[in-house]
């Protein structure tokens, strides 16, 4: 899951979570990739993007080994992956 952390009404917490698992399976083994995510797919799913604790959680069931770079919020929607 990929997702957003977020403190809501009364500092309950709150967020927005993504499945991503068929992205990640169907990524190129040993390579980089470019993921695209749409901050409104995230407030789709329960975040409040005014006001975010976490803008970056990743969780699995399972184990995971994968390297990150570059996270940063961009403008444009194109190659974006569509909201589940």
């Amino acid at each position: 899951m990929l997702g957003v952390e977020c403190r809501g009404a009364g500092d309950h917490p709150c967020g927005g979570q993504l499945q991503v698992d068929e992205q990640m399976r169907a990524a190129p083994k040993g390579q980089w990739t470019q993921a695209r995510i749409l901050l409104s797919c995230f407030e789709k799913h329960g975040a409040s993007m005014q006001n975010v604790t976490a803008p970056f959680v990743i969780t699995s069931t399972g184990a995971l080994q994968m390297s990150i770079a570059n996270v940063k919020l961009d403008t444009g929607l194109q190659g974006a992956m569509p909201c589940p």
